[in-house]
């Protein structure tokens, strides 16, 4: 098996260090980070490609980039991860060997639980019909708006985690159309706050009883 890591980097180097600790991973893997600062970016190691990418649609439009121009040509495993790891990520070691265990035993997707920010514990949220209260979305029930205008499956209640961390398979990826994550990114861009909205629908997109 193979592991693609995919890191939305906008002004953040704190994933210099994370991609550090990933030596001695068990599984071949190769680092994509998607610049979307306009900065020249100093790599790590000849393992590092920097793809550069416009700043939009803060990570989400970043991982639905990746899928869509990879659709064809996924690895087994593709981790989405965000530039800031050192609010997010509360061990790097720890994250990487959960991360390890979900390639052995071969599970088609795992949103990782992570802090806000440094030194808080994770957040759980609760989704109700696709409502939930947070000041940052386009309205209450925009995850309702959302699954209602993709025909995703909107279980009545569901737990999520928070700030985008995740792996998935490629079949699990695949199970759903190019053509949906082209219209999923088009509805992303529509509006600002829709990236906080698909935040909290990940397990959505990509565990569905279809």
């Amino acid at each position: 098996m193979n592991l693609k890591i995919i890191i939305s980097y906008y002004s953040n180097l704190s994933w210099r260090a994370f991609v550090k600790d990933m030596l001695g991973f068990k599984y071949n893997y190769k680092v994509i980070v998607y610049n979307k600062s306009k900065k020249i970016l100093p790599l790590s190691s000849s393992e590092i490609r920097v793809l550069p990418l416009e700043n939009i649609g803060r990570e989400s439009e970043t991982y639905l980039t990746h899928i869509i121009n990879n659709y064809d040509n996924l690895t087994d495993y593709t981790l989405f991860i965000q530039d800031d790891v050192n609010n997010h990520i509360m061990d790097n070691k720890k994250f990487i060997e959960l991360c390890q265990e979900v390639m052995d035993r071969n599970e088609k997707f795992f949103l990782f639980p992570v802090s806000w920010r440094k030194g808080l514990k994770p957040i759980i949220r609760k989704v109700h019909n696709g409502h939930i209260k947070l000041p940052i979305c386009p309205s209450n029930d925009a995850i309702f708006k959302m699954c209602e205008h993709l025909n995703i499956n909107l279980p009545k209640v569901y737990k999520t985690e928070t700030c985008a961390f995740f792996i998935c398979h490629k079949h699990m990826i695949r199970s759903r159309s190019l053509d949906f994550y082209i219209k999923l990114r088009e509805w992303l861009l529509t509006d600002n706050r829709n990236g906080y909205v698909l935040e909290h629908s990940w397990k959505l997109v990509f565990v569905d009883d279809k």
